[in-house]
């Protein structure tokens, strides 16, 4: 079965920085695949010319020939990585270079140099007949499968799962106590005083969800429209260690100090709550405000790779969906009436 690709914010910006190299044969990151071509800017509008080399690049099976295996054969390697029946994800970016525009297309996963391109067969017919991804379902008008979440893999959207469960080796919820006394916490023992696995599941919860929609394009922005879909973007989890330093800072009772260097992939709040999980929800709402107030926007502009931007004023929303991020711990503490929230993310 062949799956439909979609646009990737990350891939884009590999084909850019591809072909802003300006030369023939640029470096391409493993497990990409590309296709590039330079050719001569006869017109101020590079449209018309991408589209026509894109055209190209499929056209080439007409002059190569395919066989009805669909076999990898020499000469089809801009086809197969356009045709290669595994990918779902595809970024493109152009470039002028002194006269010549210079296209290039990156597209996950890398196409087969060898065996088949894709599988010979009928469309899909139903969610069973898409197998090769985790998750995955049959867009049975286009006969194409849609690619799921794959298990095992570090460079995949969050999946479709409404809810995910903060830990550091298996799996365990609670609720937080309306006693006096602090309950034992599953998720980082011995650590009750700096959260509660409540507060905790409502952070890991409330990032990995918002990283969901943002993967699939369906956080809107307060300048209207939606946030590009970018799939590359990895399941946050929940550390412990990570937590305890950001317990320090929230001890302190005072503004974060964003000009220290191991300040800077650090969310903050004070929070008018003194419990812990109605705090961290209070945080996360602030920070995931900052993209639907008014005006605010990412830059989305071709070639721009969403790069974040001092003006641009999602600083905490964009730690938030980080792309990079892997893993984030939060530290609560109760100052006064008030509730410091810090949450540190890794990378740091």
């Amino acid at each position: 079965m062949r799956f439909s690709v979609d646009w990737d914010c990350i891939l884009e910006t590999y084909a850019q920085k591809a072909v802003d190299q300006c030369q023939d044969k640029p470096t391409v990151p493993d497990k990409l695949s590309m296709v590039y071509k330079a050719v001569d800017l006869t017109t101020c509008n590079p449209t018309p010319l991408f589209k026509n080399q894109t055209q190209e690049w499929w056209n080439v099976v007409k002059t190569v020939g395919l066989d009805a295996q669909a076999n990898f054969a020499s000469g089809l390697e801009d086809f197969a990585t356009l045709a290669h029946g595994k990918a779902t994800r595809i970024g493109c970016a152009q470039k002028n270079c002194n006269g010549k525009l210079h296209m290039a297309c990156m597209v996950y996963p890398k196409a087969p140099s060898s065996g088949k391109i894709y599988q010979v067969g009928n469309p899909c017919a139903g969610n069973a007949d898409c197998k090769t991804y985790e998750g995955s379902t049959c867009a049975s008008a286009k006969g194409l499968c849609k690619a799921g979440y794959p298990g095992n893999t570090t460079d995949t959207p969050p999946g479709e799962d409404t809810s995910s469960t903060a830990t550091t080796s298996t799996e365990s919820t609670s609720t937080e106590a309306t006693t006096t006394t602090k309950p034992a916490s599953t998720i980082c023992p011995g650590k009750e005083a700096m959260s509660t696995d409540k507060a905790r599941n409502t952070i890991l919860n409330g990032h990995n969800d918002l990283r969901r929609a943002v993967a699939n394009g369906k956080v809107p922005m307060g300048s209207g429209g939606t946030t590009r879909p970018c799939a590359k973007m990895m399941r946050l989890n929940y550390s412990c260690p990570l937590e305890a330093e950001a317990y320090e800072l929230a001890k302190q009772c005072k503004e974060l100090d964003r000009t220290a260097n191991n300040n800077r992939n650090v969310n903050f709040f004070i929070s008018s709550k003194t419990n812990k999980n109605e705090a961290a929800t209070e945080a996360l709402a602030k920070w995931y405000g900052e993209i639907t107030a008014t005006g605010a926007h990412l830059d989305q502009a071709t070639g721009a790779g969403n790069l974040l931007k001092p003006d641009l004023k999602i600083d905490s929303f964009a730690r938030m969906i980080w792309a990079e991020n892997i893993n984030v711990g939060c530290g609560i503490n109760t100052c006064g009436k008030q509730s410091y929230v810090v949450c540190k993310y890794d990378p740091t």
